[in-house]
């Protein structure tokens, strides 16, 4: 449909969850870092609590991307005598067969992992959360290593560079910006000093995995440009992260610290906070946007049909990100 094939489409979502695991494995060994680091407690606790609150994420990217990896190597047969043939893919097939060969044993280690990991948080919690550096460390190791390297192999360094930067700006871009809303809804009726230290090093990573995006298209830009509503609705998204980031990092950020130096409470008014809600629906929807028509080649929407069902995914990220926040605000009222 609309010129997406099931592989594609599987390839996106497997993305996804290794893009959320390797973000929340990242952000979390840095929080947990800095939990060590500082010497005020109340601050200490803080950060400690932000590496917490990030196993959720953690165990659910890493759930993801493991059910996606194993449905792709059902569908696309990687133990079978002779790999499938035909379909249109950044990497041919034979390529993603031989790939995800090679990533067997590391993704059996993964998934021996995550499960591990599961035991541990049911009949040892205290251990587990005691060494969650070392956790989140191996995880970041892990998944890094499946975007960076060359699995399937590629004609050139170049290549090999650029594919591995496409890949892992992910972790920087999509997953943090996942991260970084999570934590703002889930901490923000608790949160107020690290609410400015966390947005700020979050952020900082986001621009990094933008800079990432564009050095790796500018290394094969000769070679694979192509003047089409695709092309031009991607450009047309990079200019709307760059806008909204700017405000968001920007004057937004600006009125929320401002509100918490001044007020006796950390929440922040609810005019302020849809206005919060708005970009970050705006930031998320275009990452998820730019990552789904990057791996879907042959699209046949036009640049219209794309900015409109753009415009409803941003519609919808918004209710349910508005929905999940009053739930949670209703819980934590209810246990207060």
């Amino acid at each position: 449909m609309f010129g997406i094939t099931l592989t594609e489409f599987l390839l996106f979502l497997r993305e996804f969850g290794i893009a959320i695991a390797g973000a929340a494995s990242l952000w979390g060994l840095l929080f947990w870092f800095l939990s060590q680091k500082v010497r005020e407690k109340r601050e200490a606790a803080l950060w400690h609590g932000a590496s917490q609150k990030l196993l959720w994420m953690f165990f659910s990217g890493l759930f993801f991307y493991s059910m996606l990896w194993i449905i792709l190597a059902v569908l696309e047969c990687i133990f079978c005598v002779q790999a499938h043939e035909g379909i249109s893919l950044p990497q041919t097939a034979d390529q993603l067969t031989l790939s995800m060969r090679a990533q067997y044993p590391a993704f059996v280690t993964l998934l021996g992992f995550w499960a591990s990991g599961l035991v541990l948080l049911c009949i040892a919690r205290r251990f587990l959360l005691t060494h969650l550096h070392f956790g989140y460390g191996f995880v970041f190791l892990t998944t890094s290593g499946f975007l960076l390297y060359p699995w399937g192999g590629l004609a050139s360094f170049t290549h090999v560079v650029s594919n591995a930067l496409h890949s892992w700006h992910s972790i920087l871009t999509l997953g943090s910006v996942i991260i970084i809303d999570f934590l703002y809804i889930s901490l923000r009726h608790n949160l107020r000093s690290l609410h400015a230290k966390i947005f700020v090093f979050v952020t900082k990573g986001i621009w990094i995995g933008l800079g990432l995006d564009f050095l790796s298209a500018g290394l094969i830009f000769q070679e694979v440009f192509e003047p089409t509503a695709k092309l031009f609705f991607a450009q047309t998204l990079i200019a709307i992260l760059i806008i909204n980031g700017v405000m968001l990092s920007g004057p937004i950020a600006r009125a929320i610290l401002s509100f918490q130096e001044h007020a006796k409470h950390s929440e922040i008014p609810s005019k302020l906070h849809q206005v919060v809600g708005i970009s970050g629906s705006i930031s998320l929807a275009s990452w998820i946007t730019v990552k789904a028509i990057d791996g879907f080649r042959d699209l046949t929407l036009s640049y219209g049909e794309l900015f409109g069902l753009y415009i409803i995914f941003i519609a919808a990220i918004f209710i349910l990100r508005e929905t999940f926040d009053h739930f949670l605000l209703r819980e934590t009222h209810r246990d207060t």
